[in-house]
């Protein structure tokens, strides 16, 4: 199962936030306190609020129908977003997600940052979001990671040094080495190519991996074109649009009143658009109307998706 759990800290980058969060498909949310209230600004459901609740008042609390509440005293060993992580954990969570963790208090933060270590080992697999930036941290032996050409990894001992460590895919290669506890060296790596290998014999890595670019950029969508010259007879007129478009390479689709492309640079397929609507006056036509629609979801919106399910086979 893959748990989310929002904290009550700053929520860096919210628009990227939302569109992984609407990606990562997770089967249980769970709120650390006035993580539920964050949650809410995500646009997201929680279906558990865990801690002493010293950040939700009772009219807060009204607006969460139909989530659990788990509360534990205020005065207690435990952050409320170590109960909350001990609440996913114990409802078989095998990866867990944490956003709003970071900013604000740097005691919390870095108290935040060491639960990623935590005790539960290897059972679960859990995960920092700081806007695109993911931390985690890393057990021997091996551990793959896979980026893009450019994206940055720092690799930064955890619980003392990391020794024997051997490095594949980085501009800078380790070669069977020794991160020291209280170095720097580790920082700022960069992928060579789309998966880094990094295999260790003893200790612990905290590992940060920050895309060069916005993750948003290859998130499919949609654009629809409806071309509407006016000429005693627009069909010619319309197959030269329509003959643009299947030369610019984009996968598309034509419908009995629009085309919709698809793709993942919004610019190329507006420009696309533009040149569809163009080859219209150049096959003609005197006046040209064109309706230009746009579509995306922060999961992504393809052809397949929004129209396979209203499909029917025929017989």
């Amino acid at each position: 199962m893959k748990a989310l759990i929002v904290a009550n800290g700053e929520l860096f980058q919210p628009e990227i936030l939302k569109r992984r969060i609407a990606a990562g498909n997770f089967e249980l949310v769970v709120g650390a306190d006035g993580g539920a209230l964050k949650a809410r600004a995500l646009g997201i459901s929680v279906n558990a609020v865990v801690g002493d609740m010293d950040s939700m008042t009772r009219q807060a609390r009204l607006d969460f129908t139909g989530a659990e509440f788990v509360t534990h005293p205020a005065e207690k060993n435990e952050t409320d977003l170590e109960l909350a992580l001990d609440y996913a954990a114990g409802r078989g969570a095998e990866t867990i997600v944490i956003v709003g963790a970071a900013g604000g208090r740097l005691d919390s933060t870095v108290a935040n940052l060491r639960l990623l270590a935590g005790k539960y080992g290897t059972a679960s697999r859990i995960e920092l979001w700081h806007g695109a930036q993911t931390a985690w941290v890393i057990h021997p032996p091996t551990e793959d990671i896979h980026g893009r050409i450019g994206d940055t990894l720092s690799l930064i001992p955890f619980a003392g040094d990391v020794a024997g460590i051997v490095t594949t895919g980085l501009k800078y290669p380790l070669r069977s080495e020794t991160l020291c506890f209280e170095s720097g060296r580790g920082l700022s790596n960069v992928f060579t190519g789309e998966t880094a290998r990094v295999e260790f014999s003893t200790g612990l890595l905290l590992a940060v991996h920050m895309p060069q670019d916005d993750p948003a950029k290859d998130i499919p969508l949609n654009v629809s074109v409806q071309v509407l010259p006016l000429a005693a007879d627009p069909l010619p007129i319309v197959d030269k649009a329509l003959e643009v478009i299947r030369q610019s390479g984009v996968k598309y689709e034509v419908g009995p009143l629009e085309t919709t492309l698809e793709g993942v640079d919004l610019g190329q397929l507006l420009e696309i658009a533009e040149a569809a609507h163009r080859a219209c006056f150049e096959a003609g036509a005197e006046r040209v109307v064109s309706i230009i629609k746009i579509a995306q979801d922060a999961a992504g919106t393809t052809i397949e998706g929004k129209t396979a399910k209203h499909r029917r086979g025929h017989p």
